[in-house]
């Protein structure tokens, strides 16, 4: 009995009080052991061919909201550094728009868990433009237009775009090469486009842009040149009849930077614009001649000279703009306040002089015929207050004198609707009876109008 007795308090003494607890972390460990053991796994089925496969799914079953969609032939290679992708192609409702028969990437995947996208180097040696695109129309949802990611990209290179007939009604064949850096304090850019000239191929465009701003080094230098020929790809796409040249440089620092843009068009001048930039702010001065790019009444409103006054103050993806755009047709003032950051206007104040009537449509006159509006909200859907002020406007023979109107605009689904408050001292140029009626009087209406499009008011 008392061996009994001995033996069993020396098994209690056996058990520590650690005895659970020991258990518990040991079952822990295993656990952790299997997860990892699972996790290398799956590291290695991803880069085996049912893995590829995989992964091509799970991209060929992603339809984005506009339509857009994207297809793999096969994958080959490593996903984690040199992969080879094989039959990609872009398609939007209508069908495929955009084929790459071969595209090589070299990245680092796991850099996406910080999100930073880090490609060594993206290749192509052909792609293949069908048409442009036509995406389903989206409505904004307010995510922001400029991504919170980092983006390195050390070299990219397509040695021949073919862009077939139907994006420009000619065939054209291009080139695209240039690096990247881009994230929150850099933003370093090259690239080198190119439109080749063949005997039965029009050609001869050229696109530089060389971007260096790193803001933590006090670097800020940009260089961008386009040579466009008439009848090339720039033209074909823009319907400019006349061969173009835009150049913009400037070179400084972030707290002192200086810069031009000149252009211009048929060897005359179209643009001479000075710009200034201290600390955070920039001005723009000068004049366009922008009329020689477009084409009827639109030319002519910008016809002589478009003399330009803007200052910007930049902070925090946000931009307060102050200034505006005048000539002997009309002029035009902003002040308020561009979110980029949300894609919100708040409180841009937009106002519209316009001198002469007559650019709009020949059978238009007036006196001191002004607008303004009062933006805020999504770029999307903004609510507009606007006010409408005429001494005298007239269409034809009828003329509305001492006009006042006023409302708030909304844009509900694929409508705009315009409440109008309007008052009016005389309405001339009606039979006398009418004429004699019609003084000081006022309506209200609404008026629902397509986002796109004419519809008569109804």
């Amino acid at each position: 009995m008392a061996d009994e007795t001995a033996t069993t308090h020396s098994n209690i003494a056996q058990r520590s009080p650690w005895h659970w607890p020991k258990r518990i972390l040991a079952a822990v460990f295993i656990f952790l052991f299997l997860l990892i053991l699972l996790g290398f796994a799956a590291y290695i089925w991803l880069d085996s061919k049912h893995g590829h496969q995989f992964i091509t799914a799970q991209i060929e079953g992603q339809e984005f909201e506009n339509g857009m969609k994207i297809t793999i032939g096969k994958l080959q290679g490593s996903i984690y550094d040199e992969l080879e992708i094989q039959d990609l192609a872009i398609a939007d409702p209508k069908g495929v728009f955009v084929r790459v028969p071969q595209a090589k990437l070299d990245w680092s995947p796991f850099a996406l868990l910080n999100s930073h996208v880090a490609i060594d180097s993206l290749t192509a040696k052909t792609a293949h433009v069908l048409r442009l695109p036509e995406f389903r129309d989206v409505p904004d949802n307010g995510d922001p237009i400029l991504p919170n990611i980092d983006i390195d990209i050390g070299r990219l290179s397509v040695e021949q775009i073919d862009i077939a007939q139907a994006v420009t009604g000619q065939r054209h064949i291009a080139s695209l090469s240039g690096t990247a850096k881009i994230a929150d304090r850099r933003a370093q850019i090259t690239l080198d486009a190119k439109a080749t000239t063949l005997r039965d191929m029009a050609g001869g465009d050229i696109l530089k842009l060389n971007l260096d701003a790193v803001p933590d080094d006090n670097k800020f230098d940009v260089d961008a040149q386009l040579a466009a020929p008439a009848g090339g790809l720039f033209a074909s796409l823009t319907g400019i009849t006349e061969p173009l040249q835009l150049s913009l440089s400037g070179k400084g620092d972030w707290s002192k930077w200086t810069g031009r843009l000149t252009g211009l068009s048929g060897g005359a001048q179209i643009a001479d614009i000075d710009i200034a930039g201290r600390e955070s702010r920039f001005n723009l001065s000068g004049h366009v001649r922008a009329g020689s790019l477009l084409s009827g009444q639109t030319a002519q409103l910008f016809e002589p000279k478009t003399y330009i006054t803007l200052r910007a103050d930049l902070n925090e993806r946000q931009a307060a703009l102050y200034g505006g755009i005048a000539n002997a047709n009309f002029a035009a003032g902003t002040d308020g306040l561009v979110d980029f950051g949300n894609n919100v206007f708040r409180d841009l104040d937009l106002f519209v002089r316009v001198k002469r009537p007559s650019v709009l449509a020949a059978n238009i006159s007036g006196d001191n015929v002004q607008f303004r509006a009062l933006l805020n909200g999504n770029w999307a859907q903004p609510v507009a207050a606007y006010n409408l002020q005429a001494a005298r406007l007239a269409f034809d023979q009828m003329a509305v004198e001492g006009l006042s109107a006023s409302g708030e605009t909304r844009i509900k689904g694929d409508r705009i609707i315009i409440p109008v408050s309007a008052r009016a001292k005389r309405i001339a140029g009606l039979n006398k009876a009418a004429g004699e009626l019609l003084t000081m009087c006022g309506f209200r209406a609404t008026l629902p109008m397509p986002t796109t499009g004419y519809c008569p008011i109804t």
